[in-house]
C-alpha cells in the first residue's frame, strides 16, 4: 500500500512539473541563485576574515597605541588638540615597567586628512610622490611584525648619531630602483640625502587588493627624522607587552606612570588615550558591524 502511495506521489509530482515547466524552471533557478549567493557571501567573509587577521597581527596583537588624545572615531576637541604631547622620554620610562617588552616612540609626516604621504622622493632620474616619512627607534622591529626582503634595520649606533640611512617600503624600492637592488644607493628626501640599508616586504592591508600606501613609505631612525622635520612633535607610543594575560596590568602601569609624568591631579581625568588592535573570537569578522573597527579604545583606567 505504501509503495503504491509513493509511486502515485512521484507520478503526480512529475505530471505537475511537465504541466508547469516555466514555473518549475523558475523555482529551480531561484533555489540555485540562493545557494550560489550564500556560498559567495561565505567565501567573501572568510577571505575578509583572513585579510583582517593577517593585518591585525602585523600591527601586533599584544600592542597598545598611546597618543595625547583618542584619534579614532571622533573629531578631537580644542582641549585635546592643545594637550601636552607625549615624548621620547615617556617611552624610555615605559620600557622599565613590568611585562613591557618594547616601546617605540614614532613620528610620521603625511597628510592625515587624505591618509596619503606629502613628500616627493628622488633617486637618480626616478621620482615617487605622496610618500609618507616615518621616524622610529630600533624597538620598532619588536613592536611590529616587519619582514625584510633585503638589507636590515638601522642599529642603535646609527640611531644615536642620526645617521643618514633609510629603509624603503616595498613599492617605494621598486619604483625608485627598477633596474636593480637599492641597497647602498642614495635617495633624496626634500634635499636630505640618505643611503638605503633595507627594503620591507609587502605589508598587509585589511581591505582591497591594490597598492598599500604604507608600501610607499620611507623609514628613518627617529633622530634622523627629526633632522628632516624638527617641527613634527606628535609622538605615537607603541607598547609591546609580553603576554595577553598581562594586558590589564600593563594598561594600569602605563596609566599611573603617565599621570605622574604629566602632572595629572587625582581629581582630573587622563589627558591621554590608548587603543589596541583587536581580533574577533574567531580571529576575524563575525558580523558586518565588526568590520567597521579594527581596534578598540582603552581609557587606561582601572
Amino acid at each position: 500500500m505504501q509503495i503504491n502511495d509513493t509511486r502515485e506521489s512521484v507520478k503526480l509530482a512529475l505530471d505537475t512539473l511537465r504541466k508547469n515547466k516555466l514555473r518549475s524552471a523558475l523555482t529551480v533557478l531561484g533555489i540555485s541563485i540562493g545557494i550560489a549567493t550564500v556560498i559567495l557571501i561565505s567565501s567573501a567573509i572568510n577571505g575578509l576574515n583572513t585579510n583582517i587577521d593577517q593585518f591585525v597581527r602585523t600591527l601586533g596583537t599584544n600592542n597598545l597605541w598611546i597618543f595625547h588624545f583618542e584619534p579614532f572615531g571622533h573629531r578631537p576637541t580644542t582641549e585635546e588638540l592643545n594637550r601636552k604631547k607625549l615624548t621620547y622620554e615617556d617611552a624610555i620610562a615605559m620600557r622599565q615597567l613590568p611585562y613591557v617588552a618594547a616601546v617605540d616612540p614614532g613620528l610620521t609626516y603625511q597628510n592625515f586628512q587624505t591618509g596619503l604621504g606629502a613628500v616627493s622622493v628622488k633617486a637618480g632620474t626616478h621620482k615617487i610622490q605622496n610618500t609618507s616619512l616615518n621616524g622610529n627607534t630600533t624597538d620598532v622591529k619588536e613592536v611590529y611584525d616587519f619582514q625584510f626582503i633585503a638589507g636590515r634595520l638601522w642599529t642603535e649606533s646609527e640611531e644615536e648619531r642620526a645617521a643618514n640611512v633609510a629603509v624603503l617600503g616595498h613599492d617605494a624600492a621598486e619604483d625608485l630602483f627598477p633596474d636593480g637592488s637599492p641597497l647602498g644607493r642614495d635617495i633624496d628626501v626634500q634635499g636630505h640625502i640618505a643611503t638605503v640599508i633595507g627594503v620591507l616586504d609587502v605589508q598587509s592591508q585589511p581591505f582591497g587588493s591594490g597598492r598599500n600606501t604604507q608600501d610607499s613609505s620611507v623609514c628613518f631612525p627617529l633622530t634622523t627624522f627629526r633632522k628632516i622635520h624638527p617641527e613634527i612633535k606628535d609622538v605615537w607610543l607603541t607598547v609591546k607587552y609580553d603576554d595577553p594575560v598581562h594586558k590589564n596590568a600593563v594598561i594600569e602601569e602605563v596609566r599611573q606612570l603617565l599621570r605622574v609624568r604629566r602632572n595629572v591631579r587625582v581629581e582630573q581625568d587622563d589627558n591621554f588615550a590608548s587603543s589596541a588592535p583587536t581580533l574577533s573570537p574567531a580571529s576575524g569578522i563575525s558580523s558586518p558591524a565588526a568590520s567597521s573597527s579594527l581596534w578598540s579604545p582603552y581609557p587606561l583606567s582601572a
